[in-house]
């Protein structure tokens, strides 16, 4: 086990503390990686653990990989698990659609009073794009245990997400707006968790209305103020799982949105969605969003 005292970037956090304790063991296809500055921050009920949060991150050629990233809820639902290979020169990424298969992670303890987090963690991952995912993997696995900051209120997303049952199973995820180009009509929050499913939600250009709007799906799939579904299936091309995309249901149902609040916007929804090739029928009841428009 390898114990190092970080830093933390104390504009990220709310807190005086100036120091992180981390003792961790992250491998890297079999080989033991090494992250001086390991630093983790809490955002409301998220969790974030990297090596770093900014953005290209630095190059370190003698080590194999190296921007390593976990962002989590604190109920398990994984959102990403990353890390550059340098090898490959690629990102690599658990994918959120089969994150509960192919990859496992666990929380093991919060210690909310201490502000300490211990996690685990094995599993593949993928060359992604966009929702693609390709054959090429590494296995990364590990655990650690490490102190974390609070994350202050700018680019806070601690009232963000959404949560859903899914044929009576609870759901819940994380939305990020689609970049132009994805809809003729509008704007599109696209909605992950950690397993084989995902929505997408429509909304105009202007400033959303506030509303009920009851919508059917059939041949105008990004019609405004409706919700998509997405179920993603497995393909098996020799030892390796992967995916070339999520097939698309119908779906009938009711959005409400129910208010606004600076850049987030606030609803429900419910709906039942059809897959229109094999007529598999899924049930969406007690929507609940709170995600971000840009």
């Amino acid at each position: 086990m390898l114990s190092v005292l970080i830093s933390s970037c104390a504009s990220d956090s709310d807190t005086d503390n100036d120091k992180q304790k981390a003792e961790y063991n992250i491998n890297f296809n079999n080989t033991p990686l090494l992250f001086p500055d390991l630093k983790a921050t809490r955002d409301g009920d998220y969790f974030f653990i990297g090596e770093s949060d900014d953005f290209p991150p630095t190059p370190r050629p003698e080590q194999i990989a190296t921007d390593f990233t976990l962002y989590f809820h604190k109920d398990g639902t994984l959102f990403t698990a990353g890390i550059h290979d340098n090898s490959s020169k690629n990102g690599l990424s658990s994918p959120f659609y089969f994150s509960k298969n192919l990859f496992k992670f666990n929380i093991e303890n919060i210690d909310e009073t201490n502000k300490k987090i211990k996690v685990n963690f094995s599993g593949n991952v993928y060359e992604h794009y966009g929702s693609q995912i390709y054959q090429y993997n590494k296995k990364l696995d590990g655990s650690i245990s490490i102190s974390y900051s609070e994350k202050g209120e700018v680019n806070s997303y601690k009232t963000n997400g959404t949560t859903m049952k899914i044929n009576g199973q609870n759901w819940r995820g994380l939305g990020y707006e689609e970049s132009e180009g994805y809809s003729k009509n509008g704007r599109i929050i696209k909605i992950n968790g950690d397993n084989e499913y995902s929505i997408a939600i429509f909304f105009p250009n202007s400033i959303p209305k506030k509303g009920k709007y009851v919508f059917t799906k059939n041949l105008e799939m990004d019609a405004l103020y409706t919700v998509n579904f997405y179920k993603y299936y497995p393909n098996t091309i020799g030892p390796d799982d992967y995916s070339t995309g999520p097939e698309q249901f119908i779906t009938t149902g009711v959005l409400e949105i129910t208010d606004l609040k600076g850049s987030n916007i606030i609803g429900t929804f419910s709906f039942t969605a059809v897959n229109p090739t094999t007529n598999e029928s899924i049930v969406v009841t007690n929507g609940v969003f709170t995600e971000r428009l840009l």
